[in-house]
C-alpha cells in the first residue's frame, strides 16, 4: 500500500524535449543547426537534435530560463580534426556546476565525448559559456512530473 502511494507522489523523468533555441548573452536567439557528423576521440558523433558551436567567434554564451522542474543535458567535445583550445562551463543562477576544456579532453580522452546532467529547479536561469573549438548537442531537457502527466 505504502510503495503505491510513494510512487504516485514521486516526481520522474518525462521524455526527452530538445532546446531548439537559447539565447546568446545579447538576448539574440540561437537555433541549433542540424550537422554532419564528426569525430571526437575516435568516435562517430552525429547530432541528432541540435548542435551549437562558438561560430567563428571566440566566446559565445547562451542562457535558457526553466519554468519547470528539470533534469537538463547536453553531450560535448572537441572535434578531433580542430585543435584543441576551447573550453565549456554551466552555471545556474550564476554558480558554477560543470567546467569542461580541450586540456581535459587531451589528458582523458576516453572521457569523450562527454554528457553533462543536471537537476534544475523551476525558475532557474542556466547558462553556458562555449569557448574556442568546443560544441555541444542534444541540448535539451526532461521534465519532472508525475506517473499520470
Amino acid at each position: 500500500m505504502f510503495g503505491i502511494v510513494d510512487k504516485a507522489f514521486t516526481k520522474e523523468e518525462g521524455p526527452f524535449v530538445a532546446i531548439n533555441e537559447l539565447k546568446d548573452s545579447s538576448g539574440n536567439s540561437s537555433t541549433g543547426e542540424k550537422t554532419n557528423s564528426f569525430i571526437i576521440s575516435g568516435q562517430n558523433v552525429k547530432p541528432r537534435y541540435n548542435m551549437y558551436d562558438v561560430q567563428g567567434e571566440n566566446l559565445e554564451t547562451f542562457t535558457y530560463t526553466f519554468k519547470e522542474k528539470s533534469i537538463f543535458s547536453l553531450y560535448y567535445g572537441i572535434p578531433d580534426q580542430a585543435d584543441d583550445s576551447g573550453s565549456i562551463r554551466v552555471s545556474v543562477n550564476g554558480s558554477e556546476v560543470m567546467t569542461g576544456s580541450g586540456e581535459d579532453q587531451r589528458h582523458y580522452p576516453e572521457l569523450f565525448p562527454a554528457t553533462c546532467e543536471i537537476p534544475i529547479e523551476a525558475g532557474s536561469e542556466l547558462t553556458i559559456t562555449i569557448e574556442g573549438n568546443e560544441k555541444i548537442w542534444d541540448v535539451g531537457y526532461r521534465k519532472m512530473q508525475y506517473f499520470w502527466n
